[in-house]
């Protein structure tokens, strides 16, 4: 009888099988900016419409602010998480958490294949390390802003990129993934 060991890697590679992929999706500026007094900098339709269909039926994490900036209102069709540190902050139609470990614990009971951060700029960076895809639409343009996107030069493999233009603002959908 022969017997098979299982080695770390293995067991490593099962566990992120079972495991939700974390996915990161956000709109910013050549310079990776993001936002700008608690507001998006980009309002691109058909960045708004690939933001709905790509995580539709999907829990999305964000922070209160973001939550805030949606006129403190979940958006339809998917499970939102908030990730507060205010202990009395309301969230309503919303799961309000207080850690990042609870976040993905919430997001994971849903039974899902991927959960996606949706901001704001803490929130990205909190959870990049643990990211495994990014959906960006980068604008072909420097802004100032207040908030930046997380550095996120770790994501090389480019798994998708489309060039487009809106009212003379060049942009492009781009989906990366750690090498």
């Amino acid at each position: 009888m022969e017997v098979y060991r299982v080695t770390e890697h293995v067991k490593s590679m099962i566990n992120k099988m079972n495991k939700p992929r974390i996915s990161e999706i956000a709109a910013i500026s050549k310079n990776r900016a993001l936002g700008k007094n608690n507001d998006l900098l980009f309002r691109i339709p058909d960045d708004l419409k690939r933001f709905k269909t790509i995580t539709k039926g999907h829990p999305i994490i964000m922070g209160s602010k973001t939550f805030e900036s949606l006129g403190s209102k979940p958006l339809h069709g998917r499970l939102n998480i908030v990730l507060s540190i205010e202990k009395n902050f309301k969230a309503p139609g919303a799961k309000l958490v207080f850690t990042p470990k609870d976040a993905i614990d919430v997001a994971t009971a849903t039974d899902t294949h991927e959960i996606f951060i949706v901001g704001g700029g803490q929130v990205y960076k909190l959870f990049l390390p643990q990211a495994d895809r990014l959906y960006l639409t980068v604008v072909d343009k420097e802004v100032d802003a207040d908030v930046y996107f997380p550095d996120y030069s770790e994501f090389k493999k480019v798994i998708y990129e489309e060039g487009r233009e809106y009212e003379g603002l060049k942009y492009k959908f781009i989906n990366l993934e750690r090498e």
